[in-house]
């Protein structure tokens, strides 16, 4: 299990490394080997690591795609990301770990969406391209790897747990539906969490 979080901002300026410290900080149980951190202009990335592939730092996220057109974050494991590192070193694309983190960032550059029809497994992950300056959120279609994100008045924020979006949005508000379906169901379904501004 590793932690993926990131703060997009709405206009253009540049991110301190505190706030994003403070969710690498928060997500340390999740990933305990190693963590990383990527600032570019308006956004930011971060990633807490509990290595089990592909144990060099060479696999480490955020990881860049070698022209510097993307970077990613990742949580989950693929499990045919030998067969679509096969047919992306088929089309040219050339791998220097043993990771599917590398086959998820070289399978964007190369399919754009359309590697997510072609994954078996489960993740989380989080793409920021750098050409058209947008980020890609993802998740496997059952949600077995979380992903959260909150919109504030100034910024993004997206991670794999609700509470590192303490700092940005102060004064949320609990759902009452969201806690009816718990206390009636035991569980929140889809689309719901515990806070309103959360999705």
């Amino acid at each position: 299990m590793c932690g993926i979080g990131g703060i997009v901002l709405q206009q253009p300026g540049r991110l301190s490394e505190a706030p994003l410290q403070s969710m690498i900080d928060a997500m340390r149980s999740r990933g305990p080997d190693d963590s990383g951190m990527f600032i570019s202009d308006h956004v930011g990335l971060v990633h807490t690591r509990l290595a089990v592939r592909d144990l060099s730092s060479s696999a480490k996220c955020p990881m860049h795609s070698p022209g510097g057109e993307a970077s990613i974050v990742f949580n989950g494991e693929i499990y045919n990301w030998r067969e679509l590192r096969h047919s992306l070193e088929r089309a040219g694309y050339q791998f220097h770990t043993q990771s599917d983190t590398e086959v998820l960032l070289h399978g964007y550059l190369r399919w754009g969406n359309g590697p997510f029809s072609r994954l078996r497994g489960m993740f989380a992950l989080a793409i920021w391209d750098t050409r058209s300056q947008s980020l890609l959120l993802a998740r496997d279609r059952a949600g077995e790897k979380p992903l959260f994100y909150a919109e504030g008045e100034d910024a993004l924020c997206f991670a794999s747990s609700p509470r590192l979006f303490d700092p940005l949005l102060q004064g949320s508000h609990i759902s009452p539906v969201a806690v009816a379906c718990y206390l009636a169901h035991s569980f929140i379904p889809a689309l719901l969490t515990t806070y309103r501004e959360f999705l």
